[in-house]
């Protein structure tokens, strides 16, 4: 099996979390809409959950002191 190194070496920018979330979402939808092991969606609403709790636990960085007060 191949890792993600060699597959694509020269990736800098990692994956965000909300980008994540997106791509399971749709790839949920896909996958109720084309299959019917119910296994595989499972597995991917875990993925996605996993997904979410990265996102939540990410502290927000506060950019401006106007943001502050909005």
């Amino acid at each position: 099996m191949m890792t993600t190194k060699e597959i694509s070496p020269n990736i800098t920018n990692p994956v965000k979390a909300t980008e994540a979330i997106e791509s399971f979402d749709k790839a949920i939808a896909w996958a109720e809409d084309n299959t019917t092991e119910y296994t595989g969606i499972l597995a991917l609403r875990s993925l996605r959950e996993i997904a979410v709790q990265k996102s939540i636990s990410v502290p927000k960085k506060q950019t401006s002191i106007r943001e502050f007060f909005q």
